[in-house]
This record gives structure tokens, C-alpha cells and sequence, in this order.
């Protein structure tokens, strides 16, 4: 049981165990506008509410609600360097989290989708890996 502020800090931590050095990484918006500016390929990570509610009911302290949510590692790589690249990592980081538990996470399907070429500078594929998890409120 968790918030969804406890499950991203669980899925964080363990994108940095698992990702390692494979490339620089970003968790908030001054990251990313860093490694914007760079020429080498990076990835942004981040975790979004996708829907839920109340799943029983109770005294206050004892409701149990059942979210789900997604983590989303969206992958850029440079223009002309081959997209194959940008998509093999994203099937590299779905593979972190795909039917996987990860303490009171619980991941599904995931899914690798090219979004293309931006601003003629990055190639952008995302992973995104749906995910379920119990509060009680």
C-alpha cells in the first residue's frame, strides 16, 4: 500500500539501479532542459495517475482505494543517428518494468511507440508501462 508519491520514488529508484550508465537521465523539468541542450542520446522518466478510485468502503483510515497509474521514459536520440537506437532503448527500459512487482506495484503490458523526429534535433520514442497500486485513506 502506497501513494502515488511513494510508488514514482520506488519506480525511480529503480530505473537508476537498472538503467545504470546506459544514458543520462532526467526525472524533472531543469534536468531535461540540461540534457535538451546536449548532442548525446537521453531519457526522460516520469509517472502519471491514469485513473482509480474508492474500491471499498469504511471508516476514515480504513478505505482502501485501488489506483493505476503509468511510468512513462520517453527516449531521445539524435537525428541521423538511427531510430532503431531510440527504439531499442525504449524496449530496454519497458523491459525494467513489465510484469514485474515491484513492492506493492503491480506492472502490466507495456508499450513501445515511436513519436519521431522534433525540432530536427531529436529522434523521440516512448515506453509506457501501466502499473496498479493499493491506498487506504
Amino acid at each position: 500500500m502506497t501513494t502515488l508519491n511513494g510508488a514514482s520514488e520506488l519506480i525511480l529508484a529503480e530505473f537508476v539501479t537498472e538503467w545504470g550508465s546506459t544514458t543520462p537521465y532526467a526525472f524533472t523539468n531543469e534536468e531535461a532542459r540540461t540534457l535538451d541542450a546536449g548532442e548525446v542520446a537521453w531519457c526522460w522518466v516520469s509517472v502519471s495517475e491514469v485513473g482509480g478510485g474508492q474500491d471499498t468502503l469504511g471508516a476514515k483510515g480504513n478505505r482502501k482505494y485501488w489506483w493505476i497509474a503509468e511510468v512513462t521514459v520517453q527516449v531521445f536520440t539524435p537525428v541521423g543517428e538511427g531510430s532503431k537506437d531510440g527504439e531499442t532503448l525504449a524496449k530496454q527500459a519497458k523491459d525494467i518494468y513489465e510484469g514485474e512487482r515491484l513492492g506493492g506495484l503491480y506492472f502490466n503490458d507495456g508499450r513501445v511507440t515511436r513519436v519521431g523526429p522534433s525540432e530536427e534535433k531529436w529522434d523521440q520514442n516512448n515506453a509506457v508501462i501501466r502499473f496498479g497500486f493499493e491506498e487506504i485513506k
